[in-house]
């Protein structure tokens, strides 16, 4: 390749930003919606053709490199004259490669091969969108064999996203697109392909008729309208085929697909329902007869009723709720919630016009499906996006949760007016002011909202809470729910600065030229965080174990039980029963399921603490201390080695300060003190709903006395506004409240064990019910997951699978442990572990973080894996790509 003809080279780094595999393209604003869902497919289990992705920073960097900056101002919707368009279009196909792009395509997984041609593709963002296809309108390059090939078929892509016939497409439809990332496959050579409609054209056909148009060997002569295709009719459920008209295809082809639309009629109803929209699926058959998917996109249509489904993920927030959760509870959610997205925005400056036009969606950011908590995906991002730097914040909201995109279209209009322009500039200021405002005093908002946390707290104990009257129990409640809903911002913004925070840190660490993604390294052993404490003084308790002969005897050889009676009676224990007393009123609300309002605190039953307490004494556990040590001194030495290398890079060159590793070490500050303020604000968080249920459960006893209730417990069957009307003595039909709450439980009860799959899509309205279709699994073909890997290293062990820390005595020191999820309960069993599967959560879910503090290497996300291995099943597990293979 020619060298580069100005302008310094990118760092070594960019390359990882410049070229990914196509596994690992899911950013859509940097791979494009074609990469994305199909890689999203590849994660689901689907069968694509593996590739890489030529990201759309890459196109960016291209472009600045050869002082394209026209081209970029094209695509944002600029006013040019046909003359310049083919100009711009004829320096994109003939400008230099910048040397580190270059550097990364030779690097690539896929090297062309004589045989093993590829195909290049385009992947904009904005392309295969909900509003507008732009089929047919970006260029695609078959039968690409050697490296030089390559290059020309990438510029070319590039090149024709700059065509007048694409211009005039995007302001006939009101969509532009956001920038240019190539998709790179190996070439199928199948023996039939085509194209399947999930809804057919036809307005005769009903919902249930798949409509494909098939042709023999590649799909490219018909989607580019070259090729006549045999036109079918398939049942959804793939039993009932008809041609429509006359075949127009061999006997062989036809006989091929007719053995094959079982499957494909299953993929394409699955399609369906994983991207929660009608889709138009691009296919083939191999000579074999196995499927392969080659690309799938929303349906697009002009006009007409809606289609889109509501996506329901319960990511995240299943960490604090990971039960089906009673009536009660789920109202005091719903109404926390809705303030919670609501007051976060008006803190940061954002209009109250803006937020009037999804009012109704931030009323409705959260639901139940079988009893457990979901996010209402669709209204949340809906809401993120209707704010300043919306589509931004939308991508660190699901990387900090570690929930999907419901948005299919994420283009805009390209050429916004001046005044709309002007507008959004004005708002995005006042954001960025009021941010760092509330940022600077955060702080202080943060230990008043502790204050008033503890306050409540000091007057909720068992014997202040048996005094009051039942007017001072709605007082308390409605302390409580002012709380929750009125007084809740800082925690809030906590979350919202660690979010933004880590996201920022991310993107510093990919640029800073580190080695092996260093992202989770840096969050390793941080200072200050208050989720480590509990740790620290069950550690003290065991220490009292281990020196003493008699407590030593006592734990080894009795049941949790009769411990507690031995502690409570006998005389030589008094001294340590203290110990254990004090530390379960300080730090008995941390326990899992603490949110729930429904399990017990280590206060009220302190038999499982119990349990952790004796593996500690009286295993092999490691001391936390020691753990955390080490942990900080690596997170240090790497700090140290990144600050290093950024002094030397300035950002103005005749000035010596600042270097980058200035605004690098102000980043980490930053992010540390971020993180452990969201820490502290989730442990208040948890203090206040521990209080909460202390209230709740004595406004059941004072119920059941008076006749409303048969069962104190009962009163979690009622919602927040029914107990309001109790104890001011305005309910409606009291006497129906008894039966009421009854009917509730006896539902609850009946609820199925088996949680509803992470991620649904659903019709506006509609309930999941679980069903066959719902739970259908795709073949892995293997015995390899992959998650996110949240604390790095490599580990084999036993795995142990549990429902709940409750069953964590039958953990050993060096186990791998593998949960459905984790909360702050789950804690002590850190230092027992050596390595960590969870099903959901993302990189600052309370179990990536906890297993940071101890350098246990962890990976989450990694969806249904407590039901795929067994307890004893010896597993290895990655954290630094986050896979986990079961080993022979």
């Amino acid at each position: 390749m020619t060298a580069e003809p100005r302008g310094q080279s990118q760092p070594a780094a960019d390359s990882t930003r410049y070229v990914v595999p196509l596994s690992d393209a899911q950013a859509y604003d940097q791979h494009g919606g074609k990469a994305a869902s199909l890689a999203r497919m590849e994660r689901a289990g689907f069968a694509v053709a593996p590739g890489f992705v030529v990201t759309a920073a890459a196109f960016d960097a291209f472009l600045q490199h050869n002082d394209l900056s026209g081209a970029g101002r094209l695509l944002a919707g600029e006013a040019v004259d046909s003359v310049k368009i083919e100009r711009l279009r004829d320096a994109v196909q003939n400008a230099p490669m910048p040397a580190t792009l270059q550097a990364a395509l030779d690097d690539a997984a896929l090297q062309p091969a004589a045989d093993e041609p590829l195909v290049v593709r385009s992947s904009a963002v904005g392309e295969d969108g909900a509003r507008g296809s732009f089929a047919g309108q970006l260029e695609s390059v078959l039968d690409v064999r050697d490296g030089a090939q390559l290059v020309a078929a990438i510029r070319r892509v590039w090149a024709s996203a700059l065509s007048a016939r694409l211009l005039a497409y995007s302001r006939a439809r009101g969509v532009g697109l956001n920038g240019v990332a190539v998709l790179v496959q190996g070439q199928e050579q199948p023996f039939c392909s085509g194209v399947l409609f999930t809804r057919s054209p036809d307005p005769g056909d009903g919902a249930d008729t798949l409509y494909v148009e098939l042709v023999a060997g590649h799909p490219g002569p018909l989607v580019a309208g070259e090729a006549t295709p045999t036109r079918i009719r398939l049942d959804r459920g793939g039993d009932d085929m008809a041609v429509v008209g006359e075949a127009q295809c061999d006997e062989d082809t036809l006989a091929a697909f007719v053995t094959a639309r079982q499957g494909l009629a299953d993929a394409a109803v699955a399609l369906e329902e994983l991207f929660a929209a009608p889709q138009d699926i691009e296919w083939a058959l191999d000579g074999d007869g196995a499927l392969i998917l080659l690309q799938s996109r929303p349906i697009t249509a002009p006009a007409g009723p809606s289609v889109q489904r509501v996506v329901w993920c319960s990511a995240n927030i299943n960490e604090n709720f990971p039960s089906p959760v009673p009536v009660f509870t789920y109202s005091v959610v719903r109404a926390g919630y809705a303030h919670y997205f609501h007051n976060l925005a008006r803190a940061l400056g954002v209009s109250r016009r803006r937020l009037d036009g999804v009012r109704w969606r931030l009323q409705n950011t959260v639901g139940t499906h079988q009893g457990y908590l979901y996010y209402n995906l669709s209204n949340i991002h809906a809401f993120i996006r209707a704010v300043p730097f919306g589509d931004h914040l939308a991508g660190l909201f699901n990387d900090f949760v570690g929930t999907p995109d419901s948005a299919d279209d994420q283009s805009s209009a390209p050429g916004p007016r001046w005044r709309r322009r002007l507008r959004e500039w004005a708002a995005r200021t006042r954001m960025v002011l009021t941010g760092l405002y509330r940022y600077l005093r955060l702080e202080r908002d943060l230990r008043d909202f502790e204050a008033r946390v503890r306050r409540f707290a000091n007057a909720c104990s068992r014997e202040e809470l048996d005094r009051c009257t039942n007017e001072a129990l709605l007082t308390r409640l409605e302390w409580f729910m002012d709380i929750r809903c009125n007084r809740w911002t800082a925690a809030s913004l906590a979350d919202f600065f660690a979010m933004a925070g880590s996201g920022a840190l991310k993107r510093a660490v990919t640029g800073a030229n580190a080695t092996a993604d260093p992202y989770h390294a840096l969050l390793r052993g941080l200072p200050e965080l208050v989720s480590a404490q509990p740790v620290r003084d069950l550690w003290q308790l065991a220490e009292q174990i281990r020196r003493s002969p008699d407590l030593q005897s006592l734990f080894s050889a009795e049941d949790p039980q009769r411990i507690l009676q031995c502690l409570e009676t006998e005389p030589q224990f008094a001294g340590f029963h203290d110990a254990f007393k004090c530390y379960c009123r300080r730090w008995g609300f941390r326990r899992s399921g603490e949110l729930l309002l429904t399990v017990p605190s280590f206060e009220e039953r302190p038999a499982p603490l119990l349990d952790i307490l004796r593996t500690y004494a009286l295993g092999d556990a490691a001391d936390p201390a020691e753990q955390w040590r080490e942990q900080e001194q690596r997170r240090q030495a790497l700090t140290g080695e990144i600050l290093s290398r950024l002094r030397r890079k300035r950002p103005v060159r005749w000035l010596p300060w600042p270097t980058a590793a200035t605004g690098f070490w102000l980043l980490l500050r930053a992010t540390y003190t971020a993180v452990a303020r969201r820490e502290r604000a989730r442990m208040h968080q948890a203090l206040a709903y521990t209080c909460l249920r202390y209230v709740v459960l004595v406004i059941g006893e004072r119920l059941c006395r008076s006749g409303v209730l048969t069962d104190a417990e009962d009163v979690c069957f009622l919602t927040v506004s029914e107990l309001r009307a109790h104890l001011g003595g305005a309910a409606w039909a009291p006497e129906l409240t008894g039966t009421l709450a009854e009917k509730r439980r006896a539902h609850f009860a009946a609820l199925n064990d088996q949680p509803p799959p992470e991620t649904l899509y659903l019709l506006p309205g509609e309930q999941y019910r679980p069903g066959p279709r719902a739970e259908r699994q795709h073949d892995r073909g293997t015995d390899c997951w992959h998650g996110t890997g949240a604390c790095g290293g490599r580990i084999t062990g036993r795995a142990v699978v549990l429902r709940d820390v409750s069953e964590a005595a039958c953990l050993r020191k060096g186990d791998i442990l593998i949960v459905r999820q984790t909360d702050p309960g789950w804690a002590p069993v850190f230092p027992i572990i050596a390595g960590l599967v969870v099903e959901r959560g993302g990189m600052l879910s309370h179990g990536a973080i906890v297993a940071r503090e101890f350098g246990v290497p962890a990976v989450v996300g990694v969806a249904g894996i407590t039901r795929e291995i067994a307890t004893g099943s010896h597993v290895e597990l990655d954290g630094d790509t986050g896979d986990v293979r079961l080993l022979a």
